[in-house]
């Protein structure tokens, strides 16, 4: 009896909890909805935008595709080698740039998104945890990304990956482990991401010149000197990080801000987002 009281007792909280996070969903939504009002992307150019986004799962497809083409309404498509060498030259950057970046190399990003890029001509960026990528299908690493996680995540395989590289997609490191750098000694940093980057060269073939960090909130997850000095030595070209903006012609390819964003976000939350 006392095991049944405290089940009973776990669900409740959980139906609690999810309830009051629908709550603050919709009021969310509603709040964004309203700051949209007057807002839009073309108020501004001049910039190149990185749109995150960690899956698209498949009755999130039609949200993508709508977001795709919202996105494309504004500005251009260009991949990250792209994108970096433009903020490597220091050029005006003339015009609006979108650079769709996903982190996690979860196997939603072979099986829905892309295809959907592929069709549309659009490139995009893909970082996946080495630790969690393996050669052969049959033993797909299939575990949870974060500790608070209540369900498993598939992974993508390297076959699929060089796959993707031959679509005309990028791959790069998100570390081996998905750790917070923050958390780490200079010595298990370099490790991260020099092992990460020797296991994506040695098993796809290309060379491994992007990095974007776990979590990457600047001076929280990850030190702004220190670790961005390791990616420089480890030979990456660009560190991304979560800041939110716009990166201009005086942007460092080394502090790339992106948008976090959802598949199922609607249109005023994307306006709202990308003209802050």
């Amino acid at each position: 009896m006392p095991d049944k009281i405290i089940v009973d007792s776990y669900c409740k909280y959980k139906d609690t909890q999810s309830a009051m996070f629908q709550v603050r969903t919709v009021l969310r939504d509603a709040a964004v909805n309203l700051l949209s009002i007057g807002r839009s992307i073309n108020n501004s150019s001049g910039w190149i935008r990185f749109p995150y986004y960690h899956h698209v799962f498949s009755d999130e497809r039609r949200g993508f595709v709508r977001q795709l083409e919202y996105l494309r309404n504004y500005g251009e498509f260009i991949s990250l080698d792209t994108a970096v060498s433009m903020m490597e030259d220091g050029q005006v950057i003339d015009g609006r740039y979108f650079c769709l970046t996903f982190d996690d190399g979860i196997r939603c990003c072979y099986d829905e998104v892309t295809p959907l890029l592929v069709e549309r001509s659009i490139p995009a960026a893909f970082f996946i945890v080495t630790d969690y990528t393996v050669e052969e299908p049959g033993r797909r690493i299939c575990r949870p990304l974060y500790l608070e996680a209540t369900y498993d995540y598939e992974y993508l395989t390297w076959p699929e990956c060089r796959e993707m590289i031959r679509a005309g997609m990028t791959v790069g490191s998100h570390t081996c482990s998905h750790v917070r750098l923050a958390a780490l000694t200079g010595d298990e940093v370099r490790r991260q991401l020099i092992e990460s980057k020797r296991m994506i060269e040695q098993n796809l073939d290309i060379e491994c010149r992007h990095f974007a960090c776990p979590w990457g909130g600047v001076n929280r997850d990850f030190d702004p000197k220190q670790d961005v000095k390791t990616a420089k030595d480890a030979g990456y070209r660009s560190f991304l990080t979560t800041r939110r903006g716009k990166n201009t012609n005086a942007s460092s390819p080394f502090a790339i801000r992106r948008d976090n964003m959802y598949a199922n976000w609607s249109t005023c939350q994307l306006r709202y987002f990308l003209s802050l």
